[in-house]
């Protein structure tokens, strides 16, 4: 950690990474823009290149930038001391400094290899999600089944918009649905021991009726006729119960209607569908 001394004489601290082999200093334009510093155009501009020499950014700008020690500040430190060890011309050179020896390789007799760094000014965050949009796969796209894409059509062809905004469609009845039998007769014994434990507890019984009066009067339910409460094949009764959260700022209880009931015949609605 070092202070970056801005345009105004001020130090900010900023973290550095020291490379003794670099030929060039680079820095954040954020962090430039933070410290007020003068820019100037460079008069040709400074590649900067990634693995397999692709090309990950381009340098235009210069700034002059003054770096202090944080322990020292105001002053600079002679970091390299005189002391200076040498071997055969092919080995590592050691250099005293106040940080110990510092060690830097010998000629190496072997072909050149340039090594690219990656340099950005842009966040990490955005770096971060480029970097797993390319290293994420592309899922082959799922066939649909017979039933999903006849399920798909059904979907198509019976939704609607309704005059509030809303949207309706027709529930996908399965064209072989199984027989659905009489529903009613679970429906009501259910209701009946509903009523029985609303009734011993006022508060929760009030929530439960406000609750079902609001989806009537919103028009999700309307009250049946006698041809339709005879529970043929053709008809299906929901037993239903609430679910209670106190902790909720808005709906406390919530009703909920159970398409997993079996009737008489073994099945359900969510069979039919």
């Amino acid at each position: 950690m070092v202070n970056a001394i801005d345009n105004m004489g001020n130090p900010l601290i900023a973290r550095a990474f020291l490379d003794n082999c670099s030929d060039a200093i680079f820095v954040e334009s954020s962090f430039v823009s933070q410290l007020g510093l003068a820019r100037r155009k460079l008069q040709e501009p400074v590649e900067i290149g990634g693995l397999e020499d692709v090309q990950v950014s381009m340098v235009t700008e210069a700034v002059d930038l003054n770096l202090t020690s944080r322990h020292f500040p105001g002053s600079h430190i002679q970091i390299i001391r005189s002391m200076i060890l040498r071997g055969q011309d092919s080995e590592p050179i050691a250099q005293e400094s106040v940080f110990g020896w510092l060690v830097a390789g010998g000629e190496i007799k072997q072909k050149q290899q340039l090594t690219y760094y990656n340099l950005t000014t842009s966040s990490s965050d955005t770096e971060l999600r480029k970097f797993w949009e390319l290293e994420s796969t592309v899922e082959a796209t799922k066939a649909l089944t017979v039933e999903e894409r006849t399920c798909e059509r059904h979907f198509q062809s019976t939704t609607t918009r309704l005059e509030d905004g809303f949207y309706q469609v027709r529930l996908p009845f399965k064209e072989n649905k199984p027989s659905m039998g009489d529903s009613k007769r679970q429906a009501l014994s259910r209701f009946y021991n509903l009523e029985t434990k609303l009734e011993r507890n006022p508060q929760q019984k009030c929530l439960y009726v406000s609750f079902m009066e609001d989806v009537h009067s919103s028009g999700y339910m309307e009250e049946s006729n006698e041809a339709s409460d005879k529970g043929t094949d053709d008809s299906n009764f929901l037993p239903h119960h609430g679910v209670l959260k106190m902790s909720s700022s808005t709906t406390k209880l919530r009703v909920v209607f159970d398409g997993s009931a079996k009737s008489t015949s073994g099945y359900s609605l969510n069979d039919q569908l």
